[in-house]
Formats: C-alpha cells, sequence, structure tokens
C-alpha cells in the first residue's frame, strides 16, 4: 500500500535541501554557512526518524533500505571511481590494485572527490539498519530500552566529541552523532506530524520560532562550527545542540505554517515538489555548487567573485531552478537509482 505523503514534512524537506544547496555554495568564514549547517543535517535525520519502518518483515524492509540509500550511494562511489580509473589509464599509471584499494575506501566513505554530499545516504543506511533491527525486538519495553541506550550514547558522543580527540575525518564517527536526532524523530512522530494543527490553532508558535531563529543565528556566530560535519566539530557543543534543536523546530514551525496557507499555492507547490526529490537534489547539486562553478569562474578570472554575497544568490536561484528539469529527466530515466519503480505512462 502507498504511504500517504504528508504536505509539511515535504515543505520541511524542500526547505531543508535548498538550504542544503545554499550550505555548499558557501565557505567558512560566512555566518550563513555556519547558522544552515547548524541545524540543516539534524533535520533531515529527525524527519527520517517520523518514518523509520516498524515493520516486522525484515527481509522486505532490508531490501527496501538497500535500494533506497546503499543502491544511490554506491552510485554516486562509482562515478567517483569511473573518472579517476580512466585518466590513470589515459595517463598510464593505471594500477588494479590501487582501483581496488580507492573503490573500496570510497565505498566505505574515505575519499569521496566529487559528491561528498552524500555521506547522508550511508550514514542513514546505517541508522536505519540499527533501528529495524531493534524493530525486531517483541518485547516493547526491551525495544524502547535499546533503542533509547543507543539515542543516549549518541548524545553523550556529541557532546564529548571533542574531549576524546578522535579523528576528525571520520563518517562513522559522524554517525554516531546522528542517532539522537533520527531517534527524535522516531519519538515525536505524533508531535510532529500534529504540529501543523498545532501552529494553525496556537499562534504562539508563530512568535516563538522567530526568537528562536535569531538565537541559532547568534549561536551560530558565537560557535562558528557545527555538529553534523564529517571533517570538523565544535569546542561548544552543548551551544551547538541547542541550535541544532531551536533550527529544526523553527523549520518544522515555517513548514507547517505554509501548509496552512492557501493563498502560497506557487510556494507550497514548488517546496513540495523539492521536498519529494531532495534525494535525486543530494546527488545532482554538489557537483554543481562545489566542481562546475568554481571552474567556470576560474577559467573566466573571476574566482575571487564566487563568494560575493549577490553571486551566491545567483547561483542558488541558477541551481534551484536547474534542479527542476533535471529531476524531470532522473526521474523519467534514472528512477531506479534512488529505488523508485518505474513511473507509470499517463
Amino acid at each position: 500500500m502507498k504511504t500517504k505523503r504528508i504536505e509539511s514534512i515535504d515543505i520541511a524537506r524542500g526547505i531543508g535541501i535548498l538550504l542544503v544547496i545554499w550550505g555548499h555554495l558557501t565557505v567558512d568564514g560566512q555566518l550563513s554557512r555556519y547558522t544552515i549547517f547548524t541545524f540543516h543535517m539534524p533535520l533531515f535525520f529527525m524527519l527520517s526518524g517520523i518514518f523509520a519502518a516498524k515493520s516486522k518483515d525484515l527481509a522486505k524492509s532490508a531490501v527496501k533500505l538497500v535500494r533506497t540509500t546503499l543502491v544511490p550511494y554506491l552510485t554516486v562511489v562509482a562515478l567517483d571511481i569511473l573518472p579517476r580509473a580512466y585518466l590513470a589509464a589515459k595517463g598510464g599509471s593505471f594500477n588494479l590494485e590501487t582501483l581496488i584499494k580507492s573503490t573500496i575506501m570510497c565505498a566505505l566513505g574515505i575519499g569521496l572527490t566529487y559528491n561528498r554530499a552524500v555521506w547522508f545516504l550511508f550514514s542513514l543506511f546505517i541508522i536505519k539498519a540499527v533501528f529495524l533491527l531493534a524493530e525486531q525486538i517483541k518485547n516493547k519495553v526491551a525495544k524502547d530500552s535499546v533503542i533509547l541506550a543507543i539515542c543516549a550514547a549518541s548524545l553523550v558522543f556529541i557532546l564529548t566529541r571533542r574531549l576524546l580527540e578522535l579523528p576528525q575525518y571520520n563518517m562513522y564517527l559522524t554517525t554516531c552523532g546522528c542517532f539522537v536526532f533520527f531517534g527524535a524523530g522516531y519519538y515525536l512522530r505524533d508531535v510532529i506530524l500534529n504540529l501543523e494543527d498545532s501552529v494553525r490553532k496556537h499562534k504562539i508558535h508563530l512568535v516563538i520560532a522567530p526568537a528562536l531563529a535569531a538565537v541559532v543565528v547568534l549561536i551560530a556566530r558565537y560557535v562558528k562550527l557545527f555538529l553534523m560535519h564529517t571533517y570538523e566539530y565544535t569546542d561548544h557543543p552543548f551551544l551547538a545542540l541547542i541550535a541544532a534543536v531551536c533550527g529544526c523546530y523553527v523549520t518544522l514551525v515555517a513548514s507547517s505554517f505554509i501548509a496552512t496557507l492557501t493563498k502560497a499555492d506557487v510556494l507550497k507547490k514548488l517546496l513540495i515538489f523539492y521536498g519529494k526529490n531532495s534525494i535525486v537534489i543530494l546527488l545532482l547539486h554538489y557537483p554543481l555548487a562545489r566542481r562546475f562553478y568554481p571552474l567556470i569562474f576560474g577559467a573566466i578570472g573571476l574566482e575571487k567573485y564566487i563568494h560575493n554575497p549577490a553571486a551566491e544568490i545567483i547561483l542558488f536561484v541558477i541551481t534551484a531552478a536547474l534542479m527542476i528539469p533535471a529531476i524531470y529527466l532522473f526521474n523519467k530515466y534514472l528512477y531506479f537509482i534512488i529505488g523508485n519503480k518505474k513511473p507509470a505512462r499517463p
């Protein structure tokens, strides 16, 4: 049976993935980057936790999990390796052993060059797999005890990671800090799904949200590093955690409010479209933002202007616009990469 989509959640995903695009157009030192990176990935893990598989059919759920997370991730790995193998062969330096080692390292999340944004898919695969296994525990108390223990360990890890002096660039360590946000979505499912009605009835959300948005910006300006990143972590994890929670709340309130509007059909439909296709955008936007645009600006001698705020806004609009036809083409011809079935003929 096809799951009914929830507009406010798709809108939240749409807002989130647009922030991902914007974030990848910025560089360290910009307040916009610190603000976005403070909460955008916690938001996605929380939204994913809402729809964590609760099926007792382990085999069926496992196949779906591999199809929707691991397959697109490994596709990007292949696209990362093949150009390098081709260039090595063309230059006469091709080595099969090196290729195999590079492939294994990239598959494990180490050494990705062209699209590092897909670390999210790998982390999501691990987290969903753990939750799926936990769901097989028949005793509810035992199951909840296991899940809460994992989430508690994840929270402790976030707060103590700096003290442990662990390696900075390590996707597995980053994944450890993601469990708590996924678990928050898992246990707060009903609260989040009912937020739209709450926003409609209680306008206080519309007062609290802007105030907390200001808190996020202030903390981002002070902390300057973020929780969900593969090679950096903050000296102020507690403040960063507060900013992440506030940012998620602000985004969820904004998406719930937009979902209630009747005079914002264009905005609503566009955000829902982006939200439904957030995985496609995740796969496609990074090479544009981090590879293609710098190459073009460098070729015309304007590389020093690429991170000018005006240039970033223009590139953001261009990227968001380019995603629309790219999504249609992707869903028509490459739908299988993200685990979708062949689209029905009209």
